[in-house]
């Protein structure tokens, strides 16, 4: 997270990009700090108006990790069982879901995470399996034992 960003007031909040005040913000003028700060990206006579607008335009740079984000999770589950006399069974199975999250920052002044789809969601899921009880051997006395074999 940049705790030194441009102010929001100085952004462009038109639909369209807004050449006017991307050259206002990146017009070199004349740097405050100029003999002061030797050997930074900051010790050149002229520097950009963007930076002199920073609450801290001495450094070029403040940030630090946080871990302020979340996510969120709905879905609709539905399922279908049918087994019959026969030992044949099957089940279909559909999920919609939504994974959502908020764990970075449109912008450097933004006080909250922007909530975007999340990468790891999948929307739809449906499956289907079957099972089949199958005879496998005598037991002894005419007797046939089960067995289940299944597809998924």
């Amino acid at each position: 997270m940049n705790l030194n960003p441009t102010p929001r007031q100085y952004y462009s909040t038109l639909p369209y990009r807004d050449q006017t005040t991307i050259n206002f913000l990146s017009a070199q003028v004349d740097n405050p700090f100029y003999p002061l700060l030797p050997g930074t990206n900051l010790s050149s006579t002229k520097v950009a108006r963007s930076q002199l607008l920073k609450r801290y335009p001495q450094f070029s740079g403040v940030s630090t990790s946080m871990n302020a984000g979340y996510d969120w999770y709905h879905s609709l589950q539905v399922r279908v069982e049918r087994r019959l006399k026969s030992g044949l069974s099957g089940s279909l199975s559909y999920t919609w879901s939504k994974m959502m999250e908020a764990t970075s920052y449109l912008n450097d002044g933004d006080i909250r995470p922007e909530e975007v789809i999340a990468s790891n969601d999948r929307t739809h899921r449906a499956w289907s399996s079957s099972c089949m009880s199958c005879p496998s051997a005598s037991i002894g006395a005419g007797a046939v034992r089960r067995t289940r074999c299944c597809l998924r």
